[in-house]
């Protein structure tokens, strides 16, 4: 299957903290995936950085 999303190492902070840290994903063609967490946890901010409004600081992250 082809991957729509490759996420190796990624750090994503915002406003200069940290929000995730060493984040690794691969996300193929027909999977489906669920973002679950507490309030406050980088649920948003990972979202952010798939769709380009924020971007990551270091790693490497691949969106088609």
């Amino acid at each position: 299957m082809k991957e729509l999303i490759v996420y190796k190492h990624v750090e994503i902070c915002q406003d200069e903290q940290i929000v995730l840290k060493d984040v690794n994903l691969s996300v193929s063609s027909g999977e489906m995936i669920y973002l679950l967490g507490r309030v406050g946890s980088g649920k948003s901010s990972f979202m952010k950085t798939i769709y380009g409004e924020l971007e990551i600081e270091s790693g490497e992250a691949e969106v088609m």
